[in-house]
C-alpha cells in the first residue's frame, strides 16, 4: 500500500489524521478554532441543547413551501448566530435540526458571508 503524504504543500511528512501530518494538523485545528469553542464544550450548554431536543425533537427546518421537514432532530442550531450577537441559551434562538438541514443551514451562511 502506497504511503499517503500531507496534504500541505512542500510537506514530505506521512499523513496520519485528516490527510495531514501531525504538525500540520495540530495547526489546522488551531486555525479552524472558533472563540465560542468553550461555550459548545460547557456544561450549560450541554443543558440547553437536551432541553431544546426534548422539547422539540423534530427537524423545525422550513422548505419555501412553508412545511417542514419533520425528521428527528440530533442538532440545535443558533438562528442569530454568537458572532453577530446572538443570544447562547434562550429557547427563541435555538432550533431543533437534523444533521443533513444543520449543514445546508451553515453551508449557506457560508456562502453569503463569502467564506
Amino acid at each position: 500500500m502506497p504511503v499517503k503524504l500531507c496534504l500541505e504543500p512542500r510537506c514530505g511528512n506521512k499523513a496520519e489524521t485528516r490527510g495531514r501530518c501531525r504538525v500540520h494538523a495540530t495547526e489546522h485545528r488551531r486555525y479552524q478554532r472558533s472563540p465560542n469553542d468553550a461555550f459548545y464544550g460547557s456544561k450549560t450548554w450541554k443543558m440547553a441543547r437536551r432541553a431544546k431536543l426534548l422539547a422539540d425533537p423534530l427537524c423545525e427546518y422550513r422548505f419555501e413551501d412553508g412545511t417542514t421537514c419533520g425528521r428527528l432532530a440530533d442538532s440545535v442550531h443558533h438562528v442569530v448566530p454568537l458572532e453577530d450577537g446572538g443570544s447562547k441559551r434562550d429557547s427563541v434562538n435555538l432550533m431543533s435540526v437534523c444533521r443533513p438541514h444543520h449543514t445546508a443551514i451553515h453551508r449557506a451562511m457560508d456562502a453569503v458571508v463569502g467564506r
